[in-house]
């Protein structure tokens, strides 16, 4: 038996933005229908490899393991504060304010860095909100 590897690279361009919804609906429809179509028969490991797969991969990766995240952030704090401060309230009441002050702050990122309000006053541009950017408020102040 021959056992050999054969490597191919099949160059597809798109044209338009990397990030645009056209893009990223195109590079989905190449992974689930083409690939799959075109491969049913052979066995064979075919990747799609871009800009925008990167982006996808990452935006799916940090939706699947953000309420893992979230839970894991918030269930420790209220143990932490449970068994520190010996009371159920304490902890609920400083859960509930923390989420409070992250959701402002989701708000405030959202109408400055999306909607454009007050990006001149502070001197940013309105650009897109980078994925990793609400795991990141979320987790550094309640660790701090």
């Amino acid at each position: 038996m021959n056992d050999t590897n054969i490597l191919g690279v099949l160059s597809v361009h798109l044209s338009g933005d990397l990030t645009s919804k056209a893009t990223t609906d195109a590079v989905r429809e190449l992974r689930d229908d083409f690939i799959t179509d075109a491969f049913r028969s052979v066995q064979a490991t075919v990747y799609v490899g871009c800009a925008s797969a990167d982006d996808i991969d990452f935006n799916d990766i940090a939706a699947w393991y953000q309420p893992i995240v979230f839970a894991f952030v918030l269930g420790l704090s209220f143990i932490l504060l449970m068994i520190v401060f010996r009371s159920i309230v304490i902890p609920f009441t400083a859960i509930i304010m923390n989420l409070l002050s992250v959701g402002s702050a989701y708000g405030l990122l959202v109408l400055v860095f999306r909607e454009g309000y007050g990006a001149e006053f502070f001197g940013f541009t309105q650009d897109v909100i980078q994925t990793w950017m609400p795991l990141m408020l979320f987790a550094i102040p309640l660790a701090c």
